[in-house]
């Protein structure tokens, strides 16, 4: 499986992760490509369309439930939304960029996590 994920530890101690999961919200699977030897030496997953979101207060241990931040469903735009960064300029105020798609966005964490 391919993957393009970040993990940040974030002001409150949690730790952020953002990725692309291996096919879509809501489906048990993804066709795969590669495994030619060329692309990739065993058939993969290479969706890319959504850009998923979930945090960890136990040091990754555990996750909070995935939540899809960003999705390319516009044939006319690029398919990819992948490569994240995140950036927290004050606690829990969230930059997230994803460079293939051009994406630029602004979160509060506390919509997504319980309040300590």
């Amino acid at each position: 499986m391919r993957v393009t994920a970040l993990l940040k530890r974030l002001d409150s101690g949690r730790i952020l992760l953002l990725w692309n999961r291996p096919y879509p919200e809501g489906e048990a699977g993804f066709p795969f490509v590669g495994g030619d030897g060329l692309w990739s030496a065993t058939p993969v997953s290479n969706f890319r369309a959504e850009l998923s979101m979930s945090f960890s207060e136990d040091e990754c241990a555990t996750w909070s439930p995935p939540v899809v931040i960003a999705r390319s469903d516009d044939p006319t735009r690029r398919p990819e939304v992948c490569y994240p960064y995140a950036f927290e300029p004050t606690p829990g105020q969230l930059w997230i960029t994803a460079h293939r798609w051009d994406l630029r966005m602004c979160l509060r964490e506390d919509d997504f996590v319980a309040a300590d």
